[in-house]
């Protein structure tokens, strides 16, 4: 308290003279002002501590419970710079949710990511998203653009036949094609779309190839190719 009181002293006249110069109608108490900034402060900690449990509960549920789901890290870098990891190691993350309406998308460190695969799946590896490229499409100015989430929500039974007759109708030189026939795929696990299954292959049991990304070799690996990957 008697540190505040000096802090209080010292800025006080000056913050004063500062603020009513430039927002004259408007009241300028330091210590006011101050505690609002505090508690502003707080509920944006408090907000992000939420998003990083949330995102705990998320991936322990897809490595326990959910392993054939398309979820993992987006290292394209043929797009904008946000799909790619970044230069500060930061990643983005995709996971497709059933029957939503677009991927759950979130960055996360590479620490945070790499801590926690390591702690909860005993690996030093993560799955890689498949398809990232429906998520995009080409502007008019031949830029590739992400479809953004504005909403993210549950399909309805409506919905769901909608987006089925639409995934029907469309020819696949549409340029809408890919991104349909993913959040179709979305809806039905089980049912890759024709586009997916060619680049990513099916195995023998009729699953899809799966792809890993190192953290120590920071390269993505075939997960055939991966004998210490616990799965």
């Amino acid at each position: 308290m008697l540190i505040l009181n000096k802090l209080l002293e010292k800025y006080e006249t000056y913050y004063n003279d500062e603020f009513s110069g430039r927002l004259p109608d408007l009241k300028h108490d330091i210590l006011s002002d101050l505690g609002q900034c505090i508690v502003l402060q707080a509920s944006t900690q408090f907000a992000y501590e939420n998003k990083k449990h949330a995102i705990e509960s998320l991936l322990l549920m897809l490595i326990d419970k959910d392993k054939e789901r398309n979820w993992g890290v987006i290292l394209d870098e043929t797009y904008n710079k946000e799909f790619s990891q970044s230069k500060t190691n930061t990643f983005l993350i995709g996971v497709d949710m059933k029957e939503f309406n677009m991927p759950i998308t979130f960055h996360c460190t590479e620490a945070f990511i790499r801590t926690f695969m390591n702690n909860y799946a005993k690996t030093d590896y993560i799955p890689v998203y498949k398809g990232i490229k429906d998520m995009v499409i080409e502007t008019q100015a031949n830029r590739p653009t992400f479809w953004g989430t504005p909403i993210l929500m549950k399909l309805s039974k409506e919905q769901r036949k909608l987006l089925r007759e639409s995934s029907e109708a469309l020819n696949n030189d549409n340029p809408y094609y890919n991104f349909i026939q993913h959040i179709q795929w979305m809806s039905h696990p089980n049912r890759p779309p024709k586009h997916i299954k060619d680049e990513y292959r099916i195995n023998k049991d009729g699953s899809l190839r799966k792809y890993y990304y190192s953290f120590e070799k920071k390269k993505v690996y075939r997960e055939d190719k991966l004998p210490q990957l616990e799965k």
